[in-house]
């Protein structure tokens, strides 16, 4: 009977969850296409100073202030047509031909910078809207995962989360790694190879989350097994 109330409280956990998601990925699911399919604002139009209409994208010249490194990411400080000064992600070929005074080709989204152009070098991120696509979907892809358990979990909580809570990190991680290869694509677009090693780089993704699932989810202690290191020491005589 326990098992009975734990599992119809995750399917209508796992339903709202998903209702509330559906919710809130439709403003910058809506935000996103229309960049997709937006075109460049007509010359002289009012977003050419950077307050583009919501239907195109606009242009407008800034200036790099600095290149610098943070860790494995290569970022630009830019300063904008109207003084704003911004930090920016940017690719290795854009990093090695910037340098400090270079004019910036700016292109500018809801006055959002989505691309910037050195000396010929282009690096396109895309509008923050793709990010909050994936944070609100992660409320569905985990409602999933209720849902998935609920219909065929055993309705112990102990094998919901796993061990130490590695079941639902691992899941919530895949659901991370999901998003983010699908939703990218989608909203900046992606060539043909681009999709194959997003492809592949997501079966990658996937394979190491389902090791992961499959000795996080043990029946009773072998989650602690697969887990434990057993160390033997032998004595010195």
């Amino acid at each position: 009977m326990r098992n009975i109330i734990v599992r119809g409280c995750a399917l209508l956990l796992g339903l709202a969850a998903v209702w509330w998601s559906v919710g809130l990925v439709g403003e910058p699911y809506r935000d996103a296409m229309a960049f997709r399919h937006a075109a460049a604002c007509p010359a002289g139009s009012a977003g050419s100073a950077g307050s583009a209409p919501r239907d195109c994208i606009a242009r407008e010249t800034g200036r790099v202030l600095d290149t610098y490194r943070s860790d494995d990411d290569y970022r630009l400080t830019i300063r904008r047509a109207s003084e704003k000064t911004e930090d920016h992600d940017a690719s290795h070929a854009l990093y090695e031909a910037a340098h400090e005074g270079d004019p910036a080709d700016l292109e500018v989204w809801h006055d959002e910078v989505v691309a910037i152009t050195v000396r010929g070098e282009r690096h396109e991120s895309g509008p923050s809207s793709g990010l909050q696509a994936v944070l609100a979907l992660l409320p569905a892809w985990g409602g999933l995962g209720l849902l998935l358990w609920a219909a065929f979990g055993g309705g112990r909580l102990g094998a919901l989360f796993g061990w130490a809570g590695m079941r639902a990190f691992t899941w919530m991680f895949l659901g991370v790694w999901t998003l983010v290869l699908l939703v990218g694509p989608l909203i900046v677009g992606a060539s043909g190879w681009g999709l194959v090693v997003s492809l592949l780089a997501w079966l990658f993704g996937a394979g190491v989350c389902g090791v992961l699932l499959r000795h996080s989810d043990p029946d009773g202690t072998d989650g602690r097994r697969h887990w434990t290191l057993r160390l033997r020491v032998r004595p010195p005589w």
